[in-house]
This record gives structure tokens, C-alpha cells and sequence, in this order.
């Protein structure tokens, strides 16, 4: 596959795209350029937040559905973030991404309740398929959920 090439995802249900909203807490904006040149702009739409501060605002306010975070933050780290955004209830799915992803890693995401880990740079198949692994996970807004798509 080519490196610019897009990999699309499939639709939730009845062959319908809907638009899910993904925020995507990273002060890179080569992050955020990687992820919208994956992502499909029928299928996703990407908001922004540079830091956890301004991430947990963005959360009351956009309500998304799928939560991307760089492990490490200019204000702390994922698991911060994390722990306040669960305690507020009703959390989405939250994909930890790491330039350093390993095995103990990967276990230490899942074993704190985050949905999944990514490795940087991004790569397309991976990071479409637990994308939508996470939007359809159940977790976060219902509008995903089966049944209410």
C-alpha cells in the first residue's frame, strides 16, 4: 500500500456512513496530519486538544465518541487524563498512541482501562480497524451503540 493511500472503513450498519467524532489530545500536529490523511472525512470528523487541561473541556463540550491521546502530555500524562475523564462517567473509548509501544506497554494500557494502544508513527490498517473497534465497543456515547446507529 502506498504511503499516502487511505484506508476506508467499513459502515456501522446498512451501509450508511455516519460521521463519528474523534478528539485527538496531542501538542504534534504531525499527529494530527497523519490521522486525517487516514481517516476517512465522511466517516471521521477530528477534533483538537493540545493538552489535558483542554481536552477535558472538549469533552464536556463535543461529547466525542472515540478518544485518541499521545501518551505523554505538556500537562501529564494519558492516565491523568484518563482518571478524570472516567470519574466524570460515561467515558469513550480511549486509544493510547506511543513511540514506544511494546508489549509491557501495551499490557499497562489495557490493565488501567484504556481501550488500546497505537504505535507512531501510525499505521493506516491498524489504526482504521481499532478505531472502529473502538466506536463500536459500546462505551462512551450511545449513539453508537447496536441498535441506535
Amino acid at each position: 500500500m502506498n504511503a499516502g493511500a487511505k484506508v476506508m472503513a467499513m459502515p456501522l450498519d446498512s451501509g450508511e456512513y455516519k460521521t463519528a467524532r474523534l478528539l485527538l489530545v496531542s501538542a504534534h500536529d504531525c499527529v494530527q496530519q497523519a490521522l486525517e490523511s487516514i481517516l476517512d472525512p465522511d466517516r471521521w470528523t477530528v477534533l483538537r486538544a493540545f493538552d489535558g487541561a483542554v481536552a477535558r473541556l472538549s469533552v464536556e463540550a463535543a461529547d466525542p465518541d472515540v478518544i485518541v491521546v499521545d501518551g505523554r502530555l505538556p500537562d501529564g500524562s494519558w492516565f491523568d487524563l484518563f482518571e478524570s475523564i472516567n470519574a466524570a462517567g460515561n467515558a469513550p473509548p480511549i486509544v493510547v498512541l506511543s513511540e514506544t509501544a511494546d508489549l509491557r506497554e501495551w499490557g499497562e494500557v489495557l490493565n488501567r482501562g484504556a481501550f488500546d494502544l497505537l504505535s507512531k508513527p501510525l499505521v493506516p490498517a491498524e489504526t482504521v480497524r481499532v478505531l472502529d473497534m473502538a466506536l463500536r465497543s459500546g462505551r462512551g456515547p450511545a449513539r453508537w451503540r447496536a441498535g441506535t446507529a
